[in-house]
């Protein structure tokens, strides 16, 4: 499937209650076009109705019957031992081994029908899944189509829909084959990011890990900036950055703090603590970060989306601020021009 030339597009996909509907809303930002697409899925259903899976094949029984070669060995085994059995003893034997595996013969042949019969349903419904999917790629690529997008096309995942993208499940199987499109990754771009910014508070702030966009950011906001905490990894700490911090001394007389992290688990393990609402903007990808000791009504920036990140910080800092670029698009609703439409989706039946 090939993308027409346009707008950069944004598809962020976010997961919705209603398992009748799929919804399609397009915004035009300042340069591209966000498309915010919901569907209902998890790794065991799509759209309402459980995922088929694949029948496992039937087991071999074992062979309970015995040759007649193995029949006549025993024969003479017993008369070396000097045991004499009757010839209609061991006609009974022959006959009862070989309706013992004839019935498991015919049990078998059961097991391989049923099982045939399975693997054909769950290729017919697993069809079906792939359907869907390709009737929601279609439907979406219309109307992005429509509204003049292209372009370069990046998908984001809210955190719910993450095994799509990870390949987990049934419904992964059938996604990627059809959804081949690259995940959006330039958070950290300043082109992305610039949403974030205004949401920018107080005076005091703490700045976790490096970035490229960082100078741009610096310079941006200096001109407010009270106090100024850095925290970085010893091997992040080199003559550029050392650079940057007397750059802000020199122009603006911020006597910034750099701050050396060492070990494993460096930020993982950092305590942060104020007397004051803070700022803090977090360049890390590090998901398991402390804020349980800021001052309440401090903000925290995370420019690089990482999931997860945002329920361990309403779980542990409830009254911290936290916002990232993918909680911010999660949060976009449908604005001028009306272009998105609520489409319903065909029902994914597999009974």
């Amino acid at each position: 499937m090939s993308y027409i030339l346009g707008m950069d597009t944004i598809i962020y996909f976010y997961q919705k209650r209603n398992p009748v509907q799929r919804e399609i809303s397009l915004m035009y930002q300042e340069d591209y076009l966000f498309a915010k697409v919901g569907i209902c899925a998890d790794r065991h259903s799509w759209f309402g109705c459980p995922m088929p899976h694949a029948p496992a094949p039937p087991e071999l029984l074992p062979d309970a019957s015995l040759s007649v070669t193995k029949s006549r060995e025993l024969r003479m085994q017993d008369g070396a031992s000097g045991e004499t059995q009757t010839a209609e003893k061991y006609r009974r034997s022959w006959f009862g081994r070989r309706r013992k595996m004839r019935e498991r013969q015919r049990e078998l042949r059961r097991q391989q029908q049923e099982y045939m019969q399975k693997l054909q349903e769950y290729k017919e419904r697993q069809e079906e899944l792939a359907a869907s999917i390709r009737q929601l790629w279609k439907d979406v690529f219309s109307e992005v189509e429509l509204a003049g997008g292209g372009g370069e096309v990046r998908c984001v995942y809210e955190d719910s829909l993450r095994f799509l993208a990870e390949g987990q499940g049934e419904a992964a199987m059938c996604w990627s084959p059809v959804w081949n499109v690259p995940e959006f990754q330039d958070y950290k771009s300043m082109r992305w990011l610039r949403p974030l910014l205004e949401y920018v508070r107080h005076s005091d702030f703490i700045l976790l890990g490096t970035a490229d966009c960082i100078p741009a950011i610096l310079q941006e906001f200096a001109r407010r900036m009270k106090s100024l905490q850095w925290y970085l990894r010893e091997e992040d700490l080199n003559e550029e950055v050392q650079g940057w911090v007397e750059d802000l001394y020199e122009e603006y007389g911020l006597a910034a703090t750099l701050r050396e992290l060492t070990g494993g688990n460096a930020f993982g393990k950092l305590r942060l603590k104020s007397g004051e609402p803070v700022c803090v903007m977090d360049f890390t990808d590090e998901e398991k970060l402390f804020a349980g000791n800021l001052a309440e009504g401090s903000i925290w920036l995370d420019f690089a989306s990482v999931d997860g990140k945002s329920r361990r910080m309403e779980r542990q800092a409830p009254e911290v601020s936290y916002m990232s670029l993918k909680k911010y698009w999660g949060a976009k609703t449908k604005m001028k021009p009306d272009i998105p439409k609520c489409h319903t989706a065909s029902r994914f039946r597999l009974s």
